[in-house]
Protein backbone atom coordinates (compact mmCIF):
# COMPACT_ATOMS: atom_id res chain seq x y z
CA UNK A 1 0.00 0.00 0.00
CA UNK A 2 1.04 3.31 -0.94
CA UNK A 3 1.16 5.47 2.46
CA UNK A 4 1.56 9.01 0.28
CA UNK A 5 -1.57 8.22 -1.43
CA UNK A 6 -3.50 7.21 1.50
CA UNK A 7 -2.59 10.23 3.39
CA UNK A 8 -3.47 12.16 0.58
CA UNK A 9 -6.91 10.32 0.36
CA UNK A 10 -7.61 11.28 4.28
CA UNK A 11 -6.59 14.90 3.24
CA UNK A 12 -8.72 15.41 0.34
CA UNK A 13 -11.60 14.15 1.25
CA UNK A 14 -11.45 15.88 5.04
CA UNK A 15 -11.59 19.02 3.31
CA UNK A 16 -14.78 17.95 1.14
CA UNK A 17 -16.81 16.92 4.41
CA UNK A 18 -15.69 20.31 5.76
CA UNK A 19 -17.27 22.01 2.56
CA UNK A 20 -20.22 20.56 3.09
CA UNK A 21 -20.46 17.73 0.81
CA UNK A 22 -21.06 14.28 1.91
CA UNK A 23 -18.91 11.42 1.92
CA UNK A 24 -20.01 9.46 -1.25
CA UNK A 25 -19.91 12.47 -3.69
CA UNK A 26 -16.81 13.27 -2.42
CA UNK A 27 -15.43 9.59 -2.73
CA UNK A 28 -17.01 9.85 -6.28
CA UNK A 29 -14.69 13.10 -7.05
CA UNK A 30 -11.66 11.51 -5.51
CA UNK A 31 -11.77 8.67 -7.93
CA UNK A 32 -12.85 10.52 -10.57
CA UNK A 33 -9.87 13.66 -10.44
CA UNK A 34 -7.28 11.76 -8.99
CA UNK A 35 -7.91 8.01 -10.38
CA UNK A 36 -4.59 7.74 -12.20
CA UNK A 37 -2.25 9.64 -8.80
CA UNK A 38 -4.15 6.66 -6.05
CA UNK A 39 -3.09 3.26 -6.30
CA UNK A 40 -5.86 0.46 -6.92
CA UNK A 41 -5.12 -0.88 -3.06
CA UNK A 42 -5.37 2.32 -1.31
CA UNK A 43 -8.75 2.56 0.37
CA UNK A 44 -8.78 -0.95 0.42
CA UNK A 45 -7.13 -1.25 4.25
CA UNK A 46 -9.20 -1.92 7.44
CA UNK A 47 -7.78 1.62 8.65
CA UNK A 48 -9.52 3.50 5.81
CA UNK A 49 -12.40 0.86 5.96
CA UNK A 50 -13.13 1.77 9.35
CA UNK A 51 -12.42 5.62 8.89
CA UNK A 52 -15.22 5.37 6.24
CA UNK A 53 -17.82 3.43 7.79
CA UNK A 54 -17.89 5.79 10.70
CA UNK A 55 -21.56 6.76 11.25
CA UNK A 56 -21.24 10.68 13.11
CA UNK A 57 -20.10 12.81 10.34
CA UNK A 58 -17.93 14.50 12.74
CA UNK A 59 -15.73 11.67 14.05
CA UNK A 60 -15.28 10.71 10.68
CA UNK A 61 -13.95 14.13 9.45
CA UNK A 62 -11.91 14.41 12.43
CA UNK A 63 -9.86 10.65 11.89
CA UNK A 64 -9.41 11.72 7.89
CA UNK A 65 -7.88 14.95 9.06
CA UNK A 66 -5.74 12.84 11.93
CA UNK A 67 -4.56 10.65 8.87
CA UNK A 68 -4.11 12.77 6.33
CA UNK A 69 -1.81 14.82 8.62
CA UNK A 70 0.51 11.68 9.86
CA UNK A 71 3.20 10.06 8.05
CA UNK A 72 2.92 6.70 8.77
CA UNK A 73 6.01 5.50 6.05
CA UNK A 74 9.20 3.56 7.71
CA UNK A 75 11.84 5.66 6.19
CA UNK A 76 14.36 2.04 5.92
CA UNK A 77 17.29 3.98 4.03
CA UNK A 78 19.41 3.90 7.54
CA UNK A 79 18.62 -0.49 7.62
CA UNK A 80 19.43 -0.54 3.93
CA UNK A 81 22.60 1.63 4.21
CA UNK A 82 24.11 -2.27 5.62
CA UNK A 83 23.15 -4.11 2.54
CA UNK A 84 25.95 -2.99 0.81
CA UNK A 85 27.95 -4.62 3.08
CA UNK A 86 25.41 -7.69 2.90
CA UNK A 87 26.39 -8.09 -0.78
CA UNK A 88 30.09 -7.86 -0.34
CA UNK A 89 30.37 -10.67 2.11
CA UNK A 90 28.31 -12.49 -0.29
CA UNK A 91 30.62 -12.08 -2.88
CA UNK A 92 33.71 -12.90 -0.84
CA UNK A 93 31.91 -15.99 -0.43
CA UNK A 94 31.01 -16.86 -3.75
CA UNK A 95 34.68 -16.52 -4.79
CA UNK A 96 35.58 -18.65 -1.90
CA UNK A 97 33.33 -21.35 -3.04
CA UNK A 98 34.70 -21.03 -6.38
CA UNK A 99 38.03 -21.09 -5.66
CA UNK A 100 38.20 -23.38 -3.11
CA UNK A 101 35.99 -25.81 -5.33
CA UNK A 102 39.07 -25.51 -7.93
CA UNK A 103 41.48 -26.38 -5.05
CA UNK A 104 39.40 -29.02 -3.78
CA UNK A 105 38.85 -30.80 -7.12
CA UNK A 106 42.05 -30.39 -8.58
CA UNK A 107 45.40 -29.04 -6.59
CA UNK A 108 44.27 -31.38 -3.64
CA UNK A 109 44.38 -34.33 -5.68
CA UNK A 110 47.43 -33.41 -7.29
CA UNK A 111 49.13 -32.65 -3.29
CA UNK A 112 47.99 -36.53 -2.75
CA UNK A 113 49.72 -38.15 -5.43
CA UNK A 114 52.73 -36.29 -5.05
CA UNK A 115 52.86 -37.37 -1.05
CA UNK A 116 51.93 -40.85 -2.73
CA UNK A 117 54.83 -41.02 -5.08
CA UNK A 118 57.41 -39.60 -2.22
CA UNK A 119 56.50 -42.42 0.44
CA UNK A 120 55.67 -39.81 2.66
CA UNK A 121 52.82 -39.34 5.24
CA UNK A 122 49.90 -37.22 4.05
CA UNK A 123 50.49 -33.24 5.37
CA UNK A 124 48.07 -33.26 8.47
CA UNK A 125 46.06 -29.95 6.78
CA UNK A 126 45.19 -31.87 3.49
CA UNK A 127 43.76 -34.51 5.40
CA UNK A 128 41.26 -31.94 7.46
CA UNK A 129 40.93 -29.45 4.78
CA UNK A 130 37.80 -31.39 3.13
CA UNK A 131 36.27 -31.62 6.83
CA UNK A 132 36.69 -27.81 7.28
CA UNK A 133 36.03 -26.83 3.77
CA UNK A 134 32.28 -28.59 4.01
CA UNK A 135 31.73 -27.15 7.82
CA UNK A 136 32.45 -23.67 6.77
CA UNK A 137 30.35 -24.36 3.52
CA UNK A 138 27.09 -25.48 5.47
CA UNK A 139 27.92 -22.38 8.44
CA UNK A 140 28.12 -19.52 5.81
CA UNK A 141 25.07 -20.89 3.76
CA UNK A 142 22.87 -21.32 7.14
CA UNK A 143 23.97 -17.49 8.05
CA UNK A 144 23.87 -16.39 4.92
CA UNK A 145 19.69 -17.73 4.44
CA UNK A 146 19.01 -16.52 8.09
CA UNK A 147 20.37 -12.87 6.52
CA UNK A 148 18.64 -13.10 3.56
CA UNK A 149 15.47 -14.03 5.85
CA UNK A 150 15.80 -11.18 7.76
CA UNK A 151 15.68 -8.67 4.82
CA UNK A 152 12.70 -10.24 3.71
CA UNK A 153 11.13 -9.82 6.86
CA UNK A 154 12.20 -6.49 7.40
CA UNK A 155 10.14 -5.89 3.62
CA UNK A 156 7.19 -7.54 5.07
CA UNK A 157 7.62 -5.17 8.00
CA UNK A 158 7.68 -2.23 5.83
CA UNK A 159 5.20 -3.31 3.27
CA UNK A 160 2.46 -3.54 5.90
CA UNK A 161 -0.37 -2.00 6.10
CA UNK A 162 -2.29 -2.90 9.43
CA UNK A 163 -0.91 -5.42 11.71
CA UNK A 164 2.39 -7.43 11.69
CA UNK A 165 1.43 -11.17 12.15
CA UNK A 166 5.09 -13.01 11.76
CA UNK A 167 5.80 -16.48 11.19
CA UNK A 168 7.46 -18.66 14.03
CA UNK A 169 10.33 -19.04 12.10
CA UNK A 170 10.14 -15.21 11.97
CA UNK A 171 9.44 -14.20 15.30
CA UNK A 172 12.79 -16.69 16.25
CA UNK A 173 14.81 -14.47 13.77
CA UNK A 174 13.67 -10.72 14.71
CA UNK A 175 13.47 -11.16 17.91
CA UNK A 176 10.93 -10.47 20.43
CA UNK A 177 11.76 -7.68 21.47
CA UNK A 178 11.33 -6.04 17.60
CA UNK A 179 8.31 -7.81 16.81
CA UNK A 180 6.74 -5.82 20.24
CA UNK A 181 8.41 -2.92 18.99
CA UNK A 182 6.38 -3.13 15.42
CA UNK A 183 3.42 -4.08 17.08
CA UNK A 184 3.27 -1.22 19.68
CA UNK A 185 4.10 0.96 16.64
CA UNK A 186 0.68 -0.44 14.96
CA UNK A 187 -1.53 -0.03 17.98
CA UNK A 188 -0.19 3.25 17.97
CA UNK A 189 -0.84 3.98 14.61
CA UNK A 190 -4.66 2.18 14.74
CA UNK A 191 -5.46 3.86 18.12
CA UNK A 192 -7.33 7.14 16.70
CA UNK A 193 -9.84 4.62 15.34
CA UNK A 194 -9.76 2.92 18.99
CA UNK A 195 -9.39 -0.17 17.40
CA UNK A 196 -7.74 -3.62 19.50
CA UNK A 197 -5.18 -4.83 16.89
CA UNK A 198 -2.74 -6.17 19.44
CA UNK A 199 -1.85 -6.25 23.37
CA UNK A 200 -1.00 -3.01 23.13
CA UNK A 201 -4.18 -1.70 21.74
CA UNK A 202 -5.71 -0.76 25.29
CA UNK A 203 -3.03 1.66 26.11
CA UNK A 204 -2.40 3.73 23.38
CA UNK A 205 -6.19 3.64 22.57
CA UNK A 206 -6.54 5.36 26.25
CA UNK A 207 -3.72 8.01 25.14
CA UNK A 208 -5.39 9.39 21.99
CA UNK A 209 -8.45 9.43 24.05
CA UNK A 210 -6.50 11.33 26.96
CA UNK A 211 -4.96 13.67 24.26
CA UNK A 212 -8.61 14.11 22.76
CA UNK A 213 -9.82 15.06 26.36
CA UNK A 214 -6.76 17.57 26.47
CA UNK A 215 -7.76 19.11 23.53
CA UNK A 216 -4.06 18.70 22.15
CA UNK A 217 -3.20 18.51 18.64
CA UNK A 218 -3.22 14.44 17.89
CA UNK A 219 -1.68 14.34 14.81
CA UNK A 220 1.14 16.22 15.98
CA UNK A 221 1.29 14.30 19.32
CA UNK A 222 0.95 10.95 17.43
CA UNK A 223 3.59 11.80 15.10
CA UNK A 224 6.19 12.61 17.54
CA UNK A 225 6.03 9.35 19.12
CA UNK A 226 5.67 6.92 16.00
CA UNK A 227 8.71 8.93 14.62
CA UNK A 228 10.41 8.25 17.86
CA UNK A 229 9.56 4.35 17.64
CA UNK A 230 10.28 3.93 14.58
CA UNK A 231 13.70 5.20 15.00
CA UNK A 232 14.22 2.46 17.79
CA UNK A 233 12.79 0.00 15.86
CA UNK A 234 15.54 1.36 13.28
CA UNK A 235 18.01 0.59 16.11
CA UNK A 236 16.99 -2.06 16.82
CA UNK A 237 16.87 -3.93 13.99
CA UNK A 238 20.58 -2.41 12.83
CA UNK A 239 21.37 -4.17 16.05
CA UNK A 240 20.21 -7.34 14.60
CA UNK A 241 21.76 -6.78 11.35
CA UNK A 242 25.51 -6.35 12.71
CA UNK A 243 25.47 -9.26 14.80
CA UNK A 244 24.70 -11.45 12.01
CA UNK A 245 26.95 -9.59 9.67
CA UNK A 246 29.48 -10.29 12.01
CA UNK A 247 28.98 -13.92 12.46
CA UNK A 248 28.75 -13.79 8.70
CA UNK A 249 32.37 -12.61 8.83
CA UNK A 250 33.94 -14.11 11.34
CA UNK A 251 33.09 -17.51 9.51
CA UNK A 252 34.49 -16.28 6.18
CA UNK A 253 37.46 -14.98 7.62
CA UNK A 254 38.28 -18.71 9.27
CA UNK A 255 37.00 -20.63 5.96
CA UNK A 256 39.54 -18.43 3.57
CA UNK A 257 42.48 -19.12 6.40
CA UNK A 258 41.84 -22.52 6.38
CA UNK A 259 41.97 -22.54 2.34
CA UNK A 260 45.21 -20.11 2.33
CA UNK A 261 47.04 -22.61 5.10
CA UNK A 262 45.81 -25.58 3.23
CA UNK A 263 47.70 -24.45 0.08
CA UNK A 264 51.37 -23.28 1.71
CA UNK A 265 51.49 -26.02 4.10
CA UNK A 266 52.01 -29.10 2.25
CA UNK A 267 54.52 -26.93 -0.01
CA UNK A 268 56.54 -26.50 2.92
CA UNK A 269 56.43 -30.40 4.07
CA UNK A 270 57.57 -31.10 0.15
CA UNK A 271 60.22 -28.56 0.68
CA UNK A 272 61.16 -30.67 4.05
CA UNK A 273 61.69 -33.85 2.52
CA UNK A 274 63.45 -33.22 -0.27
Amino acid sequence: MSWTAFHFSCRFLSQKLSDGIELKPALTLLSKNYSNYLHSDTLDTPIYKTIISEEEPSKQQQLLSIYGKLKLNWDVSVVTKLTNIRNYLFLIFAMFLLLSSIYKTYVLTTFKEIFAVMDAPINAQLESFTSYWIISLVLMTIVSAIILRFSAVIKQINGTSTTFTPSLISQLLISKKIVNQVKSIEALINAPLDRNVNQFSPTENQFVKQLNTDNMDIANELQALIDSRYHLLTNMINGRIKKLLFLLSFIVVNAIFNFVYSLYAPLFSIGTII
